[in-house]
């Protein structure tokens, strides 16, 4: 079974100017900053009960000062992940007193 962990890390480590974490940690003290997890990583099994495909699912939020910065960290982000064959399903604003908070989700069929 394939885990994504590493490879997701290492495309979100080729960001320039970015802290990457696993999780969130508890105090966020540099900016900018990207957290992931693997949301699901569902094998799907043919006849012979081998894995024929995964569907996997990776959370990416970026957190940055200001607006503008975590915008341009979502281009980024996006394009990135497309290139290694993320697609992505979904982004929000997330409130956050004193700054800005995206949230995102990456499928992968594997």
């Amino acid at each position: 079974m394939y885990e994504p962990k590493a490879d997701v890390y290492a495309i979100l480590s080729e960001i320039e100017d970015v802290t990457v974490y696993q999780n969130r940690p508890e105090v966020l003290v540099e900016f900018p900053c990207i957290t992931f997890s693997v949301a699901n990583n569902i094998p799907n099994l043919v006849l012979e009960k081998d894995i024929g495909f995964q569907r996997i699912v990776v959370v990416i939020d970026i957190y940055a000062k200001t607006s503008k910065e975590s915008g341009t960290l979502l281009s980024t982000l996006e394009e990135d992940m497309r290139e290694e064959g993320h697609v992505m399903v979904f982004n929000s604003d997330v409130p956050e007193d004193d700054i800005s908070h995206i949230t995102t989700r990456f499928n992968l069929l594997y």
